[in-house]
């Protein structure tokens, strides 16, 4: 029962305020006639005169003690929505808007404009105290926090007393607690910005108390256990403590351990002060998977006696340059002892291994399938810079199709590989020439056109009569030919540019795999023209040894050992797809073109 349905209005939410301080002033104004009604309506009354001398006793009561009051504005307050509350004010004098209604917060009465001035209309506004949060100031030393459970209400714990049932990673902090039905809750919160919860119901027992954020946790202890490292957190990893099932690399490194929950989970990440990480997870039963490294970044310098088979997480590492480091399982070429670059590169179980020396550049490459279980031999793919050959101020022109342009297949679609990737721009660098210059095109070939063009028709097209390195890359396109006509082709091409420039190293380049295959296959696979890599090696190499030409294969480049697993995105087993592994693949090629300047 209320006096809602009375409420003028346009739509629901739009309650006409006039009306609802007129009906206050009027209620106010006609409180007396009211209680005289109630009264002399129970007197006339056909009832029992003590009844009604009962009646009449409670009624006045009720007034007095202010239960009709209340009623009547909880009634009120019922009906209004939160849009149409009163306005609090501590003083009169803040009253101004005559069409608000205004509670003095100092009494709880309510105020109303009566034309002249604000007037107390008798009315009292409620509130329910039980839901204030109050400040208790500093926690008395010795309360047990199990204790505090009547009300809502927060106090400071000082990291100089003493409380029963603290956490035991907390000292200090502010502590809420709160009420509703019969849970209570407290949440606590450190100094350190480390929060916990924790329960308890009725008269039952509190739960353990719960980390519900990810908080400073302080030094790590000497002697920690990791395994035991269980609470969501931060720990500072000293250098100079010693620990147990930490990851075999941090030993003596200090760093920041963070442990995160999910659910049942717990995952530990340790990173130390150069950006090396290791991550971890505790599954909901069982044990601590194998520490492994997160993401591919710089690791430091590689500890001695370390074994470069065990090696198999992305990311790159300085070799000690000192017989002391006693690494094993080095490159012939890269020996321990020689001051040199790993880099690690996975793709599920396969992983790549690289040692560049640092002297010369020098490169070596080897690789596994089967994450490290075994490995192929150490082959060695490029030698150091030509730039003291002469070639400094050179240009080199690369011809070819869309592995020369570097054409990166993934996810369906094809984009270029970045400008530092591409196989061209990696045989300048290591040539030491000083520009390059890339005029391949897509799907062209020695006999097959684009848009009317051979590889020939891009070379005549092409000033090169400043070239000091041009090399054809060419023939996969051509596959449906015969090897002859391909090697006719390709002799053309080498006529004219010897018609150009007399003093330009010429070299012919190998074609990718044409399919899906790994290893010897790669190379002893037939196209449909009926030739494979095998064949065009041997025509390639008696036509650039006729022609005083060089000639380089991809046969010991263990990433095409590995074809399908770095192509084959979405069944293209045309393309690498990735950039990056244009790149690895431009190095190798860079060292076998290098050696026709060595001086």
């Amino acid at each position: 029962m209320g006096l809602f349905d009375q409420f003028p209005y346009t739509n629901f939410h739009e309650l006409n305020q006039d009306w609802i301080i007129r009906i206050v002033k009027e209620l106010s104004v006609k409180w007396s006639e009211f209680q005289a009604y109630v009264l002399d309506y129970i007197k006339n009354l056909d009832i029992d005169e003590e009844i009604k001398e009962a009646i009449i006793v409670h009624v006045n009561q009720m007034i007095a003690d202010g239960e009709i009051n209340a009623m009547i504005t909880q009634a009120i307050a019922s009906e209004i929505p939160d849009s149409s509350a009163p306005v609090f004010v501590s003083s009169t004098r803040a009253m101004t808007d005559q069409e608000k209604v205004y509670v003095l917060t100092t009494t709880g009465h309510i105020y109303a404009f009566n034309g002249s001035t604000f007037y107390d209309t008798g009315l009292v506004y409620n509130v329910d105290s039980s839901t204030w949060y109050s400040n208790n100031g500093v926690l008395t030393t010795g309360t047990d926090l199990d204790s505090l459970v009547d009300g809502n209400g927060y106090w400071f714990l000082s990291s100089s007393s003493e409380y029963g049932h603290m956490p035991t990673n907390v000292t200090a902090g502010l502590l809420l607690s709160t009420r509703t039905g019969t849970v209570t809750t407290q949440v606590l919160t450190g100094l350190s910005f480390n929060h916990l919860m924790r329960y308890k119901v009725g008269a039952g027992t509190w739960s353990e108390w719960i980390q519900t954020g990810i908080g400073n946790q302080g030094v790590l202890a000497t002697g920690t256990d990791w395994n035991d490292i269980t609470d969501a957190g931060y720990y500072l990893v000293s250098s100079t403590y010693q620990y147990t099932n930490l990851p075999a690399w941090a030993n003596g490194i200090g760093g920041i351990l963070v442990v995160y929950h999910s659910g049942s989970y717990v995952m530990q990440i340790f990173t130390r002060n150069i950006g090396q990480s290791s991550v971890r997870v505790l599954p909901a039963s069982g044990t601590w998977t194998e520490w492994n490294a997160l993401g591919a970044g710089n690791n430091g310098v590689l500890p001695n006696n370390s074994d470069l088979n065990d090696y198999i997480q992305d990311g790159y590492w300085f070799l000690n340059g000192s017989l002391s480091a006693n690494y094993s399982n080095m490159p012939v070429d890269v020996p321990t002892g020689s001051a040199a670059w790993l880099i690690i590169r996975r793709y599920n179980t396969v992983v790549t291994q690289m040692v560049i020396k640092y002297s010369d550049g020098l490169t070596a490459l080897r690789s596994s399938n089967d994450t490290g279980a075994t490995w192929r031999d150490w082959r060695t793919i490029a030698g150091k810079e030509a730039a003291d050959g002469g070639l400094a101020d050179k240009k080199y022109y690369a011809f070819g199709d869309s592995i020369t342009w570097g054409s990166v297949w993934s996810d369906g679609s094809i984009s270029q590989a970045n400008y530092d990737d591409r196989i061209p721009t990696r045989i300048g660098h290591a040539c030491g020439v000083a520009d390059t210059v890339n005029r391949a095109v897509g799907n062209i070939g020695y006999i097959t056109e684009v848009d009317g063009d051979t590889i020939q028709d891009i070379i005549e097209a092409t000033d090169i009569t400043d070239a000091a390195l041009i090399t054809l890359a060419g023939g996969r396109n051509d596959s449906s030919y015969q090897l002859t006509a391909i090697m006719d082709a390709l002799e053309d091409c080498i006529d004219y540019i010897k018609t150009q420039n007399k003093t330009a190293q010429i070299v012919i380049i190998q074609p990718t795999p044409h399919s899906q295959t790994d290893g010897a296959v790669a190379f002893t696979e037939t196209t449909t023209g009926g030739w494979s890599l095998d064949s065009f090696e041997t025509a390639a190499k008696t036509l650039a040894a006729a022609k005083g030409c060089g000639y380089v294969g991809w046969r010991e480049c263990s990433y095409v050992w590995n074809w399908a697993s770095f192509t084959g995105d979405q069944g293209n087993y045309a393309h690498p797809n990735a950039s990056w592994l244009y790149g690895q693949l431009g190095a190798y090629m860079g060292g076998k073109v290098s050696g026709f300047f060595r001086m």
